[in-house]
Formats: C-alpha cells, structure tokens, sequence
C-alpha cells in the first residue's frame, strides 16, 4: 500500500491495519536496487532482511567473532593513523637482526 493511500484513512482504520506489523517504508522500484547474490532487490527489503535476522537467533554473530571484528578495526585504524609506515619500519627493524 503506498503511504499516500494509507494517509488518507481515518486514523481507526490506520491502526487496525497497522497493528501488529512491520511497517517498510522506502522506495521499492527503481532508486534503490541493489545486485544480490540471487537477484536484484530492494533496499527497504534487504534491510527488513537483516532487521528480522537480528531478531531472530539466525545471525552467526558470537562474541568471539563480534571481538575478532574489533579488533581488526582497531588494528587496521591504528595502521591508518600512525604517523609513519608501522609496517615496513617492522620488516625493516627484524631485518637487520
């Protein structure tokens, strides 16, 4: 249903119908597609996708692997950052012994 339709209904009828569900809101044809491993799909559905993910037990994300994540975050942050190149003074220091 587009919102324009929906705004249009008495406010009763808008939260008899809205009771209860996901509202997606977001365009669903031509500004927001995205390749996907299967298909071309909307934005608005690939992010209904990883919110009901994350709602239900389905996501491989422990906290192991959730602090592997950071921890390569801040290690590659800190290469980015640090004045110099951290890397080739490391190979250069362990070459010369």
């Amino acid at each position: 249903m587009n919102l324009g339709e929906l705004l249009l209904l008495p406010d009763e009828e808008i939260t008899r119908i809205l009771k209860d569900k996901i509202i997606i809101v977001g365009d669903f044809m031509e500004n927001d597609m995205h390749e996907t491993l299967f298909e071309t799909t909307s934005g608005p559905l690939i992010l209904t996708n990883v919110y009901l993910a994350l709602q239900n037990p389905d996501t491989l994300a422990t906290l192991p692997f959730v602090l592997i994540l950071l921890a390569t975050y801040l290690f590659s942050s800190f290469l980015v950052f640090h004045k110099g190149d951290f890397i080739e003074e490391y190979i250069s220091k362990n070459s010369k012994a």
